[in-house]
């Protein structure tokens, strides 16, 4: 008997390469981004002109100017109008070969095991762990399991078949539907349709018995063909693996994409989140604002909680930066712009506080007294629960009063005075201004 099994000796299918874990992941069960994720992705600008039709076309609820095998090329990376325009009469002569090669009124069994066949027999020359783009399969017939079943899947699909794509640790796999039936399809072995069935195949002088063993996998996923397609931007079918790379500029790109094939998948989307908030956090260290401003708005729009505290950091920031440069107004404007997206943020009111404090500094310096009211006015206005606030007023009129009294301008001081007292009624401080302050002597009675 002869076994042969076209997988590795460990029985995985290893990619090109896995993504390092980062620092900042989340991990969740299923998905929990908000509403549609499309719309942050198609909005990002990372694609190719052929790529951003593909995927607005993708977008818009089914493929009308592509197919199903151009997906296949995109995800591959052969995006460059040239090579495309190379590759797609390629894979579209193999469909046309295989729907030629294969009997459609077959049962479904029988159609299923001669595909396979045919494209061991005409198309999958050579296992190779880490083939899995459509760019190897085409120009050198090199495969692993994932190019195999995404290929296997296509045609399938065309020749009337209902067959879905199978995760394992480390390898896929397809289920064909024959009936009740679900069969197993190993795509990497031309005897991998049901395993552990015995094969006996006609050979000079003979026949022989070929089998492939069956596989019994600790987990397994059942994935859409276009979620198989998207593993090819990840480089791993082993999800528990999947994670952001220290490289998250690199790897925004590719999560934003398979998002796109792959939209209801929660741990694609999860990781998107990683890469946005890797990139936000990293442009708001460096002071680069405005990206960062763009890079959370996009972690916002899926529904993450962890940007809206990127956000409050973002405007502390800007407001650090407007003060830095004398622009008080502009800081406590931002703060107050942050505080009514985040009212229940302490803070935010800490903030805007600690600004209008530094404000009025620059008036005491001068000895501006009458500005260091102004501004805990402004205060007053924005935050009027701030006890803070009320007595930092109360001081300034204090003081801007005294200053008047001190220069004998008593008119000034009785109008600050009485100010004060419209807002602080019955302050003592401000009473006792009042009484010292020399009464005026009485007019000129004319006629005595």
């Amino acid at each position: 008997m002869i076994r042969r099994n076209g997988r590795t000796g460990s029985g995985r299918c290893r990619m090109a390469a896995v993504y390092a874990v980062a620092a900042v992941l989340l991990f969740l069960a299923g998905p929990v981004y908000a509403g549609d994720i499309r719309p942050v992705c198609l909005a990002m600008d990372i694609f190719t002109p052929l790529e951003r039709t593909f995927f607005e076309d993708l977008a818009d609820g089914g493929l009308s100017g592509y197919d199903d095998y151009d997906a296949f090329l995109i995800a591959s990376g052969i995006v460059d109008p040239r090579a495309f325009s190379r590759y797609r009469p390629r894979i579209r002569a193999i469909r046309s070969r295989a729907l030629a090669g294969v009997d459609r009124n077959a049962a479904p069994y029988d159609r299923g095991k001669t595909l396979l066949f045919w494209l061991h027999d005409n198309v999958l020359r050579t296992y190779s762990e880490t083939s899995n783009l459509a760019g190897d399969l085409l120009d050198k017939g090199a495969f692993n399991c994932l190019s195999s079943t995404i290929l296997y899947c296509l045609l399938a699909k065309d020749l009337g078949l209902s067959v879905s794509g199978v995760l394992a640790p480390g390898h896929t796999f397809c289920l064909l539907a024959d009936g009740d039936r679900q069969i197993v399809v190993e795509t990497t072995n031309r005897y991998g349709f049901e395993p552990g069935r015995v094969e006996e195949e006609a050979i000079e002088g003979g026949v022989r018995q070929v089998t492939v063993p069956e596989t019994v996998y600790e987990t397994t996923k059942t994935v859409p063909l276009y979620g198989l397609m998207a593993l090819l931007y990840v480089n791993t079918l082993d999800m528990s693996t999947l994670a952001v790379g220290q490289g998250e500029t690199g790897c925004l790109p590719r999560f934003a994409k398979v998002c796109l094939f792959d939209p209801e998948n929660g741990l694609f989307a999860d990781n998107l989140a990683a890469c946005l908030n890797n990139l936000a956090v990293s442009a708001l260290g460096q002071e680069r604002l405005e990206p960062a401003y763009l890079l959370i708005q996009q972690g916002k729009a899926l529904g993450r909680a962890p940007f809206d505290d990127l956000e409050v950091q973002y405007y502390n920031q800007m407001a650090e930066q407007q003060a830095g440069s004398g622009d008080f107004n502009g800081a406590v404007q931002t703060l107050w712009t942050a505080l009514q997206l985040y009212p229940e943020n302490p803070v935010l009111d800490n903030n805007i506080l600690y600004y209008y404090g530094l404000w009025a500094d620059t008036f005491r310096t001068r000895s501006d007294t009458g500005g260091v009211v102004r501004v805990f006015l402004a205060a007053r206005q924005m935050l009027p629960g701030s006890a803070a606030v009320s007595e930092g007023l109360k001081a300034a009129f204090y003081n801007h009063a005294v200053d008047a009294y001190n220069r004998q301008d008593f008119d000034a001081a009785r109008s600050i005075c009485q100010e004060a007292l419209g807002l602080f009624p019955g302050e003592g401080a401000f009473l006792e201004i009042l009484n010292a302050i020399p009464q005026d002597p009485p007019a000129w009675q004319w006629g005595r």
